[in-house]
């Protein structure tokens, strides 16, 4: 049987034997469009599905470019159904969308200007399941990409290009929590493709939040990588430091100094590698 499908078979069944486990063991008490996640969204991550913006220098080519990189989103992840024996101990069903939208200011000669460059578009659902600090979230999601008319007229681009980055993925991420640190890791399987597009990919990462005197503010940071069979499975790298405010229940603001290195997270044109550094913000609207 193909690898492929033999992965996505793990990755729909799995989840799906933890949790009859649980039921078997436990009563359950049923919410209706429940407050928090139980498996908390990977804010290092540049495409999870958030209310984020930041401003960056950038690189292509390892040199710096003449002009400012601003990636913004607009999106949420809502749990709808929560089955929960405690605050710990449960399993939700949920949805989620995302518009991430990129621009670049520059000034070419005497005048300013900002130019519209892609927008993404990120829908799908998610089933998570939590037993104390380990949380598993299952995810099957659709993304595709669209080329800003700036970018298009700007850089003269002459016609229809193949687009690899219309496709359905299946995913699974594993969660466990110590001390501090939050450690995760998952595989991905893309299901369906409009364009030729290697299937699996690799998530592996951690953070961390330190509370300070007023536990209303937290230092936080991290690193979040992801590898694609599509580019060889070469590393894509995001690390972050900075604080987190607001209390924990409240879908607290993060502001946050960040480091990005590898191939472009949105458009059409993801096999490009860049690098950029600068403050992002962000934060979950549920």
């Amino acid at each position: 049987m193909d690898r492929n499908i033999l992965l996505l078979l793990f990755i729909v069944l799995f989840p799906g034997f933890l949790i009859a486990q649980a039921v078997g063991e436990k009563r359950y008490s049923f919410q209706w469009l429940p407050k928090g996640h139980y498996f908390d969204p990977v804010y290092l991550d540049p495409t999870e599905n958030q209310i984020y913006g930041g401003l960056y220098l950038y690189w292509f080519n390892e040199e710096i470019q003449d002009k400012i990189y601003a990636s913004y989103s607009l999106g949420f992840q809502r749990e709808i159904l929560r089955w929960e024996k405690d605050a710990d101990h449960g399993f939700e069903f949920g949805i989620a969308a995302t518009t991430f939208t990129q621009f670049e200011f520059l000034r070419p000669k005497d005048f300013f200007q900002s130019n519209l460059l892609n927008n993404d578009f990120k829908v799908g659902g998610q089933f998570s399941y939590r037993e104390g600090e380990v949380s598993i979230r299952v995810r099957y999601w659709h993304v595709s990409a669209h080329l800003g008319d700036d970018f298009i007229f700007r850089y003269n681009v002459p016609g229809y290009y193949i687009n690899p980055v219309i496709y359905e993925q299946a995913d699974i991420l594993f969660s466990q929590e110590k001390g501090i640190f939050r450690f995760y890791g998952g595989l991905g399987i893309v299901t369906h493709v409009t364009y030729e597009r290697e299937r699996a990919s690799v998530q592996l990462g951690f953070n961390f939040e330190k509370p300070l005197r007023n536990r209303s503010f937290r230092w936080i940071g991290g690193i979040d990588t992801k590898y694609l069979e599509e580019y060889h499975y070469r590393p894509n790298l995001n690390v972050v430091a900075g604080i987190e405010m607001g209390k924990p229940e409240n879908q607290p603001v993060r502001l946050i100094l960040q480091y990005y290195n590898g191939h472009l997270p949105y458009s059409l044109y993801e096999f490009v590698t860049v690098q950029w550094l600068g403050l992002s913000m962000s934060f979950n609207a549920f």
